[in-house]
């Protein structure tokens, strides 16, 4: 084989991009939702998806950090492409909303739907940047095991982008089902105690009604709204 065939062959070998690894491989499977689950807290924590002009993307850096950290690479042994990390996550996260809906969970929240500043306000450690918050959750399956800062709220109330403050009247029905779901996963056994908190979380929705939260009330929390 002369210089021109070898040139030609390694030209013709950097431009395939290859299949993806199977996701039915054990190592690759649990590395994806390690990837993912990573990308998805780096996003709601307010970092931009993909690199912007000097602003370093999500994917970008997941992408080569996956290399180092969870030996995670294409068919040639290198670094991911972003693009395909954001496939990964698009794939896991679109599972997962699925399951959730399935179970009757809460959807996990859409970056998309709130204001940078909110987002960043629950980003558990100031002190590192996006690279160090990234290899700590790819260190631990994704998730963020360290202490970090306490929110006022244990879940903050993110704030919502303007034209995303509409919503739609929920009926007795859609309240009633909330409150039931929230009795069944903390009520306590004790029948007078779960009367309580169901008491306590229905006051709670009719304070976000009267603060404006949640759009207009329903019937059945209207008399304790206009209070």
């Amino acid at each position: 084989m002369n210089d021109t065939q070898l040139i030609l062959r390694a030209a013709s070998i950097a431009k395939r991009r290859g299949r993806p690894r199977s996701s039915a491989n054990p190592k690759t499977a649990a590395d994806n939702r390690v990837i993912a689950l990573t990308v998805y807290n780096l996003v709601c924590w307010g970092f931009p998806l993909r690199s912007r002009g000097d602003s370093a993307g999500v994917c970008e850096l997941v992408a080569l950090q996956a290399r180092q950290i969870l030996k995670r690479t294409d068919n040639y042994g290198r670094a991911l492409g972003p693009d395909r990390v954001e496939q990964i996550f698009e794939e896991w996260f679109k599972a997962e909303q699925a399951t959730r809906k399935e179970r009757g969970i809460w959807p996990l929240k859409k970056r998309q739907c709130y204001t940078k500043e909110s987002l960043a306000e629950r980003i558990p450690d100031k002190r590192l940047m996006l690279e160090g918050l990234a290899a700590e959750l790819l260190s631990n399956e994704g998730k963020w095991v360290r202490p970090g800062r306490a929110l006022p709220h244990g879940d903050l109330v993110l704030t919502p982008k303007l034209g995303q403050q509409k919503f739609a009247r929920l009926k007795d029905s859609a309240v009633n089902a909330v409150v039931q779901r929230v009795m069944q996963r903390f009520a306590p056994v004790d029948s007078r105690q779960t009367e309580i908190l169901e008491l306590m979380i229905t006051r709670c929705f009719g304070l976000g009604y009267r603060a404006g939260a949640f759009g207009e009330a329903p019937d059945s929390l209207k008399n304790g709204v206009e209070k």
